[in-house]
Formats: structure tokens, sequence, C-alpha cells
């Protein structure tokens, strides 16, 4: 079973590649920051959990898509 599940992650995305694109980013931010101490959650794991919790979200430009 897939946690959290794609049904509420696509709540927060216009659609799946926007959700890959903002959890890779994120994933990538985390990495660099290295908030992923915790062994048993990885960077990809924790950006879902912070995107279905609506702690991640974006906001879609003319240009690109910006992460706050």
């Amino acid at each position: 079973m897939i946690f959290p599940p794609l049904d509420d992650l696509l709540q927060h995305a216009e659609n799946r590649f926007m959700l890959a694109t903002l959890a890779a980013k994120r994933a990538r931010q985390i990495i660099e920051t290295d908030r992923s101490n915790d062994d048993q959650s990885k960077a990809v794991t924790i950006a879902l959990e912070e995107i279905v919790s609506g702690q991640t979200r974006y906001d879609r430009t003319k240009t690109k898509a910006g992460i706050k």
C-alpha cells in the first residue's frame, strides 16, 4: 500500500507530472538541508508527507512553478 495515497496527493497538485516535480524538488531541498536524519524516512517520503499535510505547496506562474 502506498502512503500517502495517490488520490490524497493529487488533491494538492494539478496532475501527476506536477506532483512528481513538486515532490522531487522538495526532496532535493530536504537532502541539501539534511533534514532526513531519521533512518526510517527517506527524503521523498518526507516530501510526500509534507505535500499531503499542506506544509509544502506551489504557486504556478507563467514562467515556472515555485515551491513555498
